[in-house]
């Protein structure tokens, strides 16, 4: 196997469990805070809103594959999407795993 079937084999290995992992954080984080009442609505635009981002990023991607070449791109992909996994999703993580404050007075 050269480098790049080793790329898009681990990448095909990590987009399920990524994406996984994003939606179910990501929906139990936002099923807590909106109110029933709006809750579809929200959901329906943040899905929105990752399509839209699918339409922007093909492209951009596909040029950039041809300009730059495969293991190139794939690997400033993996590089962004883990800094905006680090930004965006471990603070869900943390708010998930840290007890609170009424914790500790319920006890």
């Amino acid at each position: 196997m050269g480098q790049e079937e080793d790329t898009a084999a681990g990448l095909d290995a990590q987009a399920p469990v990524g994406r996984g992992l994003g939606e179910v954080l990501f929906l139990e984080s936002l099923n807590q805070r909106i109110s029933s009442a709006f809750r579809a609505t929200v959901i329906s635009m943040a899905n929105l809103g990752i399509r839209a981002a699918f339409c922007l990023l093909g492209p951009l991607v596909g040029y950039g594959i041809d300009g730059w070449g495969l293991p190139s791109v794939l690997s400033a992909l993996g590089i962004l999407f883990s800094i905006a996994f680090v930004f965006l999703l471990l603070p869900l993580i943390l708010s998930e795993t840290a007890p609170s404050p009424a914790d500790g007075l319920r006890a």
